[in-house]
């Protein structure tokens, strides 16, 4: 299985809602918050919203600001899908 990036934040947001969400608000006292759901083609789909990084002109391959959607491609089944996608945002956020 591979998964997509989709890194500009309008384009994540856009498939986030398309889906029907609503903006995925970070909780008080956080900096990121993510969600799995299904976009409205039926992939299933992580958005991740972060705040607090230091502001940018490029990433350098760095943590940013905003929202942005990892996407499962041809996982073999839901399970798979959602496993994987979950390992990925934690590998992303460093998270142990």
């Amino acid at each position: 299985m591979k998964i997509g990036t989709i890194i500009d934040h309008s384009q994540a947001l856009a498939a986030y809602t398309a889906a029907g969400f609503s903006f995925p608000a970070i909780p008080a006292g956080k900096n990121t918050v993510w969600h799995h759901f299904d976009d409205a083609n039926g992939n299933h789909c992580v958005i991740v919203n972060q705040s607090g990084q230091t502001p940018l002109a490029s990433d350098n391959e760095q943590q940013v600001n905003g929202c942005s959607l990892l996407v499962a491609i041809d996982p073999p089944n839901a399970e798979t899908a959602r496993a994987t996608l979950e390992l990925a945002v934690h590998e992303l956020l460093d998270l142990a």
